[in-house]
């Protein structure tokens, strides 16, 4: 799962955004035991930090929303 967020993060460099999008989301897809939860945490807050970076505000405070829960 770490490449996977990984994967995402160089995506962005590449301004590959929806790709990166997708790597990000699966791994909160995938990230669902306790063991996870931070690297769950650090892709949801990847993906808000991309969404404000695409102009897309609203969504980006929905997955900043779900870090907290």
């Amino acid at each position: 799962l770490l490449i996977e967020n990984n994967v995402g993060n160089l995506a962005v460099a590449q301004r590959k955004f929806d790709e990166a999008l997708a790597a990000y989301s699966r791994v909160v897809d995938q990230a669902t035991d306790a063991s996870h939860l931070s690297l769950r945490a650090r892709a949801r807050s990847n993906r808000a930090s991309l969404l404000i970076r695409m102009q897309r505000p609203a969504e980006a405070l929905e997955e900043l929303k779900q870090v907290l829960d």
